[in-house]
């Protein structure tokens, strides 16, 4: 498996390292802009992005075929690109709510429950693209990627028009009482957590029967 990760990140470093030094970009803009959203909306956008671009360069580069042709099992070729996904990320997002602290512009309390709502997010996210990915062919997976990032959009904009101002009051009111929420937002994380374990070997077994 540690093998198939290092490939996975051999593939992506150059994308990383430019992750990187935006990042750093994005915790002095959100310090010195005082929004405290520029915090945490760029490790969750790196999970994404990190997730799109790793499929895109395997499928058009055949680098399957590489990988394959190493002694790795294909369920550690899976498995290693969901560790990727994780590791890139975590340290993103801790990184970011520790500033958030140190600057002040959150409480420990309040970064803590962004740092699970948001990795609940790109758990549930990346369990339902990172799977995808394994069926369509290269050129559809951008497709897909903005299909999926624009259904929260489509949705809101269609339940925007269907529902009375004092029906959106209440759903706003029921997503604040979530966030405050701490066990309401384990709750999620737990789910997302499963849907993940679930997305893992969904994507195993597709890449098994996969032809190359």
């Amino acid at each position: 498996m540690l093998a198939a990760y290092k490939n996975d990140f051999y593939i992506i470093k150059p994308a990383i390292k430019l992750y990187f030094i935006l990042h750093i970009c994005m915790i002095l803009l959100a310090k010195n802009s005082n929004i405290t959203f520029l915090y945490f909306f760029y490790p969750t956008f790196i999970s994404i992005a990190v997730s799109m671009n790793l499929s895109f360069q395997v499928n058009s580069y055949g680098l399957s075929h590489i990988i394959l042709s190493a002694p790795i099992k294909k369920s550690s070729i899976v498995i290693s690109r969901y560790l990727l996904l994780i590791s890139i990320y975590a340290p993103a997002m801790i990184a970011s709510c520790i500033f958030m602290v140190i600057f002040k512009d959150s409480t420990p309390y309040n970064a803590l429950v962004i740092f699970i709502a948001c990795t609940a997010f790109v758990l549930v996210f990346n369990s339902i693209f990172i799977p995808i990915t394994y069926i369509v062919s290269q050129k559809y997976i951008q497709i897909v990627f903005i299909t999926i990032c624009m259904i929260p959009t489509i949705l809101v904009l269609f339940f925007k028009d269907k529902l009375s101002h004092e029906q959106l009051e209440f759903i706003e009111k029921q997503i604040i009482k979530t966030y405050s929420s701490i066990p309401l937002i384990l709750t999620l994380f737990m789910c997302g957590l499963l849907l993940f374990t679930i997305s893992i070997i969904i994507s195993t077994q597709i890449f098994k029967r996969k032809d190359f």
